[in-house]
């Protein structure tokens, strides 16, 4: 069979799972909220990668940028980077799967 039988005896398709007998269907509707959130927040992701990477390059780049000081704001910066990169998309998955099915 490819859903699940409730007591009742109605298929139900696989949007629903069975946990310990009781009854659990998955709420997958994407709210404009929801859509609104990911969205801003996949531009944020975009803004804060492409931004950090231009700090990045100018300071590894330009002569006249690689003083001391400037290498604390390009290791600043790369860090930002790898955290736009690595943890704000995770984030970003969690959050939207969060929004849609409350687990």
């Amino acid at each position: 069979m490819d859903g699940v039988l409730r007591s009742d005896n109605q298929l139900i398709e696989n949007s629903s799972t069975t946990l310990m007998g009781k009854e659990f269907t998955e709420q997958t509707d994407w709210s404009p909220m929801v859509v609104l959130i990911a969205v801003l927040l996949g531009i944020l992701i975009t803004l804060t990668t492409a931004g950090n990477l231009v700090v990045c390059r100018l300071v590894w780049v330009c002569r006249r940028m690689q003083i001391p000081s400037l290498y604390f704001v390009a290791s600043m910066s790369f860090s930002d980077f790898l955290m736009g990169l690595l943890v704000m998309p995770i984030s970003l998955a969690y959050h939207i799967n969060y929004q849609t099915t409350g687990k």
